[in-house]
């Protein structure tokens, strides 16, 4: 009973906030202020539950529901301040018949109908454009990766137009947008960590991401220089020439520049330090009496972009090794931080023992029932990293965790469900 009031509130915090997405108002039809079951209805059908569920199909669903790969059951025509009524409604009428799972869908399937409408808004609130034709043979070409993941868009509420771009995500709860000039890092570090980019995708990007972030440049660099053998006398003749003597000392430094990168990177990360230290003029100060010639990255570059390649490579790494491992087992926990937010972790755990931690979720503003299938869906995109390597999945056995694992056994019959088994092999004792 007490996840149904959350719910509940949770649907009446949606449907009150309805106008703010541009859902047109004045529909009298779904005024339910003074709402009551017909009591020809009632002895028509033969209880009041189900003589609720007629009139509300009637009033919701005139033209029937669509089918389950639709992302809502119907559509909202008009809105109006005696819609949040409802609500009120269905309480009475569950406090009545409090096992009643027809009255609970339809809380579902009403709170599923506002989410899409506010989606929806969110996409309204830019207006797409076409991607502009090559100017000619000249300029730097348009990164490829962009036309897969970001939409060229202006904002409606700007009288100037200026393009920006807009998350491939939009279409599923992203908001995230960025104007023309900071557009290739951003999006990129981006896509990468969104949970409303498709895997596949993903993946993709982290082939490309991971190539360009500073420890394989490093490691690549080293590789090269590792040889001991002398310079032939062609070779130092040529060392001498001002030419390549200037592209073997910007070679140093660009090596150099991502060396400190990537340490800055580590240390950030291993030492949980706050990305916006780097934007203290004491350390931009240190830099320069160290290395003048260095300018360390700003907290926008290093939280958007440094940070997300570096995730990108070891997430590859990850990926390459556990395509070559059987009998994984997957484990996942919640817990709560101090701002407060609900954080999941995932680890994926391989025969010799080796723990790798594949996802961090945030899933604070979703309800238990709502978080249980978010769960899932994190899962299951990890799962698809190959589903038949997979062998076990284990969690605490709390409501949401136990949920997603019974759902992740469903689809995948030959998972093992382990609830805990640490904790209840503890009750035996």
């Amino acid at each position: 009973m007490r996840t149904f009031c959350a719910t509940s509130l949770h649907l009446e915090t949606l449907l009150s906030h309805l106008s703010d997405c541009n859902t047109p108002s004045g529909n009298q039809k779904y005024n339910f202020v003074c709402f009551s079951p017909d009591p020809e209805e009632i002895e028509l059908y033969g209880t009041s539950e189900a003589a609720i569920d007629h009139e509300l199909e009637v009033i919701f669903a005139q033209k029937g529901r669509r089918d389950n790969s639709a992302p809502c059951p119907f559509e909202l025509e008009k809105c109006r301040t005696g819609l949040i009524a409802v609500v009120k409604v269905l309480r009475a009428a569950l406090h009545e018949q409090p096992d009643s799972a027809i009255l609970k869908k339809w809380v579902k399937d009403l709170s599923k109908v506002a989410e899409y409408h506010y989606e929806a808004a969110s996409r309204q609130d830019y207006v797409d454009i076409p991607e502009p034709p090559p100017k000619g043979k000249g300029g730097r070409p348009v990164d490829p990766r962009l036309l897969h993941i970001a939409i060229r868009c202006y904002k409606k509420t700007d009288a100037n137009k200026i393009t920006a771009f807009r998350c491939i995500g939009t279409a599923k709860g992203c908001t995230m947008a960025c104007k023309f000039k900071t557009r290739i890092k951003k999006i990129l570090g981006h896509a990468t960590t969104c949970e409303h980019v498709p895997r596949p995708l993903k993946e993709e990007l982290d082939g490309g991401l991971a190539a360009d972030t500073s420890s394989p440049k490093v490691a690549r660099f080293n590789t090269s220089t590792s040889g001991n053998s002398k310079p032939s006398a062609m070779t130092k003749r040529a060392l001498i020439q001002p030419s390549v003597e200037h592209i073997s000392k910007k070679a140093r430094m660009d090596q150099l520049m991502s060396q400190l990168d990537a340490d800055i990177v580590q240390l950030f990360c291993i030492g949980g330090i706050h990305p916006s230290k780097v934007d203290l003029p004491q350390w931009k100060a240190m830099w320069r009496h160290v290395m003048p010639s260095y300018e360390p990255a700003s907290a926008s570059k290093l939280e958007e972009y440094l940070i997300p390649t570096e995730a990108a490579f070891v997430r590859r790494y990850q990926l390459e090794h556990l395509r070559t491992c059987d009998n994984l087992s997957m484990t996942f926990d919640g817990e709560t931080t101090r701002l407060p937010e609900s954080v999941y972790t995932v680890h994926v755990i391989t025969p010799d023992r080796f723990v790798f931690l594949f996802e961090g979720n945030e899933v604070s503003d979703e309800s238990h029932t709502r978080a249980a299938k978010h769960m899932f869906k994190v899962l299951d995109d990890i799962i698809h990293v190959g589903p038949p390597r997979f062998s076990g999945i284990c969690s605490d056995d709390t409501g949401n965790t136990r949920v997603a694992r019974k759902t992740v056994q469903n689809k995948y019959p030959w998972i093992i469900n382990m609830p805990d088994p640490s904790y209840r092999m503890n009750l035996l004792l």
